[in-house]
């Protein structure tokens, strides 16, 4: 290439010579002077365009190079500017209508599930309070029950916290043999020995746990067996006689069940009404998500976002305009050469040179 260009140069001073001398020659020329000079400019005319042409040959292989390299290099940025427009586009289309409007949607259902969960607690919630409450007042008339049981045949007067769900375990603590206090065997003895009617009814004995007039009305005045404890069939039914013990058992009895009921139905209230409260704090949950979410789709544009995401843009944009800047340039080159534009495989086998020429 340096050696075309010399030989251009060269060539251009020998035609400035040659044109120099035969305008000397002209000023007073001789026929031989003048065809000499004027073969002289011709053939350093051909000289300068033989030059020139083979400087331009020279040019266009490495011209057609760069173009097919830079026309190589534009698919990147060009998919750069492709994403980032994408990305833009993106944010700037996020707060569209359809969007505001399936937010809102959300915010309806998040509000109506709230309510529902509020509305399904209340009635829960209201559901086992009643069973709760039936259930505690059931437990109080079967303790009022079994308190009686003492209290009838005994005399004895027990604090609900006093009684033991055991009746046999509750007799033994304060003492009482039920087969003692109520032998049969003592039955109408002291109006046949006529003990009543000569000294009334006998007054308690606060040495023993019952209540002795209780017991000797029960014993004397009461026409039918009574007997302290008994099998399931020695009396068969009321008007055969009554069973001490069996009374207290059919009591204690149905006092346990009504205090395991109402045990049972408090954990099933506190079990049901936790779950229906985690219900409704979930919806809560969701409905202030929905409405942050609403927030943020109503709310103005996140302008450092947007910034970032034209800044993107703006700088692969500039670095494709300057690739083909240089391209056209190129293009422009070639032809002024006067040679055609290589075509896609020309080009490819010269990246594929250009990338052998840079090895190491």
């Amino acid at each position: 290439m340096f050696q075309a260009k010399a030989k251009v140069s060269s060539a251009k001073l020998s035609l400035t010579s040659a044109q120099n001398t035969l305008t000397q020659i002209l000023a007073q020329p001789t026929e031989q002077e003048l065809a000499t000079a004027e073969s002289k400019v011709t053939s350093t005319r051909l000289s300068v365009q033989t030059a020139e042409e083979s400087l331009i040959e020279l040019q266009e292989p490495l011209i057609a190079l760069q173009l097919a390299q830079s026309e190589a290099r534009v698919t990147d940025p060009q998919l750069a500017e492709r994403s980032a427009q994408e990305k833009l586009d993106e944010f700037m289309a996020s707060d569209s209508e359809f969007d505001i409007s399936k937010a809102r949607n959300a915010v309806t259902s998040a509000e109506t599930l709230l309510g529902n969960g509020e509305a399904e607690l209340n009635v829960g919630a209201s559901d086992w309070n009643d069973k709760a409450s039936d259930a505690e007042s059931d437990f109080t008339a079967k303790t009022e029950d079994y308190q009686n049981q003492f209290k009838t045949w005994l005399g004895i007067n027990l604090d609900p916290s006093e009684l033991d769900p055991d009746f046999d375990s509750a007799l033994t603590t304060l003492g009482v043999d039920l087969d003692i206090v109520f032998n049969s065997e003592y039955q109408f003895g002291e109006l046949i020995q006529g003990g009543y009617n000569s000294e009334g009814l006998p007054s308690d004995d606060p040495s023993t746990p019952w209540d002795e007039t209780v017991v000797f009305i029960w014993q004397n005045f009461i026409p039918t067996t009574i007997v302290g404890t008994c099998s399931s069939t020695s009396i068969s039914s009321p008007a055969a006689g009554f069973c001490v013990s069996r009374d207290f058992d059919t009591s204690a009895t149905a006092y346990n069940q009504s205090a395991n009921s109402l045990e049972s139905i408090k954990a099933q209230a506190a079990k049901a009404i936790a779950a229906l409260v985690t219900n409704m704090d979930s919806a809560q949950v969701g409905l202030t998500t929905a409405q942050e979410a609403l927030s943020d789709v109503l709310g103005p544009v996140d302008s450092l976002t947007l910034d970032d995401r034209q800044r993107d843009l703006d700088v692969v944009s500039a670095s494709l305009f300057e690739i083909d800047r240089r391209t056209v340039g190129l293009k422009s080159s070639l032809r002024k050469t006067g040679r055609r534009q290589p075509d896609g495989a020309d080009r490819a086998s010269q990246v594929q040179l250009a990338n052998c020429d840079r090895r190491p």
